[in-house]
């Protein structure tokens, strides 16, 4: 019978972890800027809602640029991944062709991700838009 000696496999634990250990990292900080965009998409979603509420509210505020601007500003102060200082605001107001008023708000943004990822651009930019009916 032949015992081998605790000594010839004293680096395995050590080389193994070597191996794995950036591959662990690049899912893990995968996920984490998968969770960012997911947090950020949604928060320009809400954004772009508020705004376009505040701009349904009357058909005074559905002219009100600056008013739908600063709305969607507020809601965005704690969005953390952004490029530049705001998102990008747009709102324009119409009438269908059934006589009914509306106003319509885009919201864009660029987002950076932690790292930068091979066959992704160092930002990704996204725009939601939400259109709403002006109340009478």
């Amino acid at each position: 019978m032949r015992t081998t000696s605790r000594g010839s496999r004293s680096g395995q634990s050590l080389v193994e972890m070597a191996l794995l250990l950036p591959m662990v990292l690049l899912i893990l900080t995968g996920t984490v800027d998968l969770g960012r965009l997911a947090y950020a998409n949604v928060s320009i979603s809400n954004a772009a809602y508020v705004g376009a509420q505040y701009g349904s509210a009357s058909p005074d505020y559905a002219l009100d640029t600056s008013g739908i601007q600063n709305r969607v500003i507020a809601e965005t102060t704690t969005l953390h991944g952004m490029t530049g200082s705001n998102p990008s605001v747009m709102s324009t107001s119409g009438t269908d062709a059934y006589g009914n008023q509306y106003v319509s708000v885009s919201v864009a943004f660029n987002f950076a991700p932690v790292v930068s990822y091979p066959l992704l651009p160092a930002t990704l930019s996204f725009t939601r838009t939400v259109t709403m009916r002006v109340q009478i």
